[in-house]
């Protein structure tokens, strides 16, 4: 009696996708529970392929395809690491980390931390790691979730002694990096198309946010990147405010102005869903 299709597919599916081939993949617990059979009892050879060579082909390109995606989602880090050096990463990746999601999006969301503690040897390793957060960052920003922002008007009704208990909630797509290297300047170079050597070390501070449909970096300074953190740690505007003027070189007569000009701008961009008054 044949099996059934689902089965099948299951079993198919667990000797496609296992890192270490087809032959363990149908050794593996998700194919036997699925089918109990050896490779050559389900798929017949061809005239030059055995059964387990055929379905080989198969998980050959599976990986392949899963390198090639990578490769779309970190085009910067391919650059700065070399085509031939990078795609040996890929592809060392996604048998540490099999895609266990539907959605192939997601498949880049481990590779920093990879990079970072599991590749023995890698320079420049730092900075590709920085790399790698900020262009899976892009990513992660433009699948978040929709969320309305602030408007104007609804800032203004907020009466003047309400806001040092003031809470400001973050859209969900915003994401606020604090790097070792000039990463940002590093990839706008790459999009625009004007290579320049690896950078030095020097500390930055980046807001990645969506506005519009559209993915936004936003350079930021020291104290800007601390009020947002502060901010979407959920913190009120009052303490946010006093940690600020407590960092050092902080003149805080002259922090009230600038203070205004940034909220001025970062409304402007949409940062900010709601805010919460005690």
């Amino acid at each position: 009696m044949p099996e059934p299709l689902e089965a099948l597919e299951r079993w198919m599916q667990a000797l496609i996708t296992h890192p270490q081939g087809p032959a363990a993949g149908a050794a593996s617990e998700s194919a036997r529970s699925a089918l109990a059979a050896e490779i050559d009892e389900v798929l017949l050879p061809s005239r030059e392929l055995s059964s387990e060579e055929r379905v080989g082909v198969y998980a050959g390109m599976y990986f392949t395809r899963l390198v090639e995606i990578l490769r779309e989602e970190f085009p910067a880090l391919t650059q700065c690491l070399g085509v031939e050096r990078a795609e040996k990463l890929f592809a060392d990746y996604v048998h540490a980390h099999p895609s266990r999601h539907y959605s192939l999006n997601v498949l880049g969301k481990r590779l920093s931390g990879f990079l970072r503690d599991e590749v023995p040897e890698l320079e420049p390793r730092e900075f590709a790691v920085e790399l790698a957060r900020l262009e899976r960052a892009i990513q992660d920003v433009f699948d978040a979730a929709e969320s309305s922002s602030l408007t104007a008007a609804e800032l203004a009704a907020v009466p003047p002694e309400a806001w040092n208990g003031a809470r400001l909630i973050p859209i969900p797509a915003l994401s606020l990096f604090a790097f070792e290297y000039p990463v940002n300047a590093w990839y706008q170079a790459f999009r625009e198309d004007e290579p320049r050597a690896l950078p030095e070390p020097a500390p930055s501070w980046l807001v990645v946010f969506r506005q519009d449909g559209r993915v936004w970096r936003m350079d930021l300074s020291q104290l800007q990147h601390a009020l947002l953190l502060a901010l979407t740690q959920g913190r009120t505007l009052g303490t946010a405010l006093a940690e600020l003027s407590e960092m050092p070189g902080v003149d805080p007569g002259e922090l009230g102005a600038e203070i205004q000009r940034w909220f001025r701008t970062w409304a402007a961009e949409g940062f900010f869903a709601r805010v919460e008054c005690a």
